[in-house]
């Protein structure tokens, strides 16, 4: 995937880090849908809960990448501000890996004492919105890291 000509090379880290939260979000709602269709159970909320935390945290990386990108594209006649845009995305994203991260611990925790009928549901969907933490860990290089000359 190459970047279109009007955007420069400062701000392609943002728009990827952009594309990939909001390629997660939607691949957690769609993993939550899947699981609540085939999963037979009356009660899919364990498995689904934590996915639908995944997509949250993940959207709202998504729009703080966005809305930086914007802001990015707008102050390029100003380079200097761009070091602060990516640090600032910087910062939200290792802000949403701790509460990720946390809420995840909570909701495996609350699932395992309410329904531990349910635990391989919950370490399952665990698992995978665990995956989340590696991509939020990933991005917060990238967003950073852009050439700003």
């Amino acid at each position: 995937m190459s970047a279109p000509s009007s955007e420069p090379r400062a701000v392609r880290p943002l728009r990827i880090t952009l594309l990939t939260t909001a390629g997660a979000a939607v691949a957690y709602g769609v993993l939550g849908v899947a699981l609540t269709v085939m999963s037979g159970e009356t009660n899919p909320w364990p498995g689904v809960s934590l996915l639908l935390v995944a997509q949250a945290v993940a959207l709202a990386g998504a729009v703080g990448a966005g809305l930086a990108w914007r802001r990015a594209l707008q102050s390029l006649e100003t380079p200097e501000h761009l070091p602060g845009i990516a640090a600032g995305v910087r910062g939200l994203l290792s802000l949403l890996l701790r509460i990720h991260g946390a809420l995840l611990i909570l909701g495996v925790t609350v699932w395992m004492i309410a329904r531990p009928d349910a635990w391989l549901a919950i370490l399952a969907c665990a698992a995978v919105a665990a995956q989340l933490l590696a991509v939020l860990r990933f991005l917060r290089g990238p967003a950073a890291s852009a050439s700003y000359t």
